[in-house]
């Protein structure tokens, strides 16, 4: 019953528009209360595991939340991907080609579509440097 709720605010959110911005804070703070106080109550207090399909979920509350800047949701984001937090999870879009081991790949199959379109834009604009690394310049 909780997942319902959870994706019922989420749905909500994706179409709610932009502009519509007591909405979309409304139903972002339903679904961080429900994560926070319901699904997940312990991690105020201590480091928890969460699954992937959820780590993906409150990214994309925040992506959602901030569906009119996306440059507003890169903190959150990059919190709850790379920053200490009490979120333990293995949500990672990089990956090794297992056909060829010197491959570096994009996966970003557990991420929605908005997720996945606001990493795509923050990666061509804040992590540039280590895609030229990873991709090799685009050389093979």
């Amino acid at each position: 019953m909780l997942a319902l709720k959870s994706v019922g605010h989420l749905k909500t959110m994706e179409t709610l528009h932009e502009n519509e911005i007591e909405q979309l804070s409304f139903h972002h703070q339903k679904f961080l209360d429900i994560f926070h106080n319901k699904s997940y109550p312990d991690i105020k207090f201590k480091s928890t595991s969460i699954s992937l399909s959820d780590a993906n979920a409150l990214i994309e509350a925040y992506v959602l939340l901030n569906k009119n800047s996306w440059m507003k949701g890169v903190k959150d984001v990059e919190t709850i991907l790379f920053q200490k937090s009490n979120y333990i999870h293995s949500l990672s879009y990089w990956h090794q080609d297992i056909l060829n081991r010197k491959r570096t790949l994009l996966d970003f199959s557990y991420f929605s579509t908005p997720t996945t379109c606001f990493m795509l834009r923050y990666l061509m604009t804040f992590q540039r440097k280590e895609l030229k690394i990873k991709f090799k310049n685009g050389q093979d």
